[in-house]
């Protein structure tokens, strides 16, 4: 729907018109919106589904400590927190040879550091891993395509786009390629979560190997 301007105004009418709710809308589609080339398209975006969330250093620290401390309360269940992990995380990253791949394989990465688990999940703009970074793409003809740079040649630029999938552009086909400057990863990931239901998916993101059932 995002890939040409005809049909992003069509979702905009079905939004505006009450046919999909605002809060229904993906964090990475607002984002998309909000960021669209089209100055009408990305005012509507702003003002329809918020400037995003865009936190102060004062507001990721009280996350943070509220985490730490909820934490730090109790002990968690790693078989009970694989399904949120599944949920929030599973799509985009993999741990273990399971999951996407259109975030950093979480395997190697530091999860035993949990200073830098938290930093990593409530302010994910803070440091964006190298070859992660997400941009849109224009070509000459409109289309408007978004995704992950993984090749860039000078006869062909390869996005991968959020469902996984590569997508081919003829380089002379291109006519701009900007980045967004910020992480798809939603800041409100863990919403929703109780504090038990948080102990649980730490103590999955965190494992040292595969759990077996």
């Amino acid at each position: 729907m995002l890939s040409r301007p005809v049909w992003t105004r069509q979702l905009i009418e079905a939004i505006s018109k009450g046919g999909l709710a605002p809060e229904l809308v993906p964090d990475d589609v607002a984002e998309r919106l909000r960021g669209n080339p089209d100055r009408e398209i990305a005012g509507w975006a702003r003002e329809h589904l918020g400037g995003g969330e865009d936190l102060d250093r004062g507001g990721v620290q009280r996350r943070i400590a509220r985490l730490r401390s909820i934490l730090a309360d109790g002990s968690g269940n790693p078989y009970a927190g694989e399904g949120a992990y599944s949920r929030r995380c599973g799509s985009c990253h993999k741990l273990f040879h399971k999951g996407g791949n259109n975030g950093p394989d979480l395997t190697a990465y530091q999860r035993g550091d949990l200073e830098t688990l938290l930093i990593g999940i409530v302010d994910p703009d803070a440091e964006i891993r190298e070859g992660f970074e997400y941009v849109t793409l224009v070509t000459k003809e409109g289309r408007t395509l978004s995704g992950f740079l993984t090749d860039q040649g000078p006869q062909v630029v390869v996005l991968r786009g959020m469902a996984g999938e590569d997508i081919r552009v003829v380089r002379r086909q291109v006519e701009s390629i900007e980045p967004m400057g910020r992480s798809l990863m939603p800041a409100r990931l863990l919403e929703g979560l109780n504090d038990q239901e948080l102990r649980d998916f730490f103590a999955y993101l965190r494992i040292s190997q595969p759990i077996s059932r």
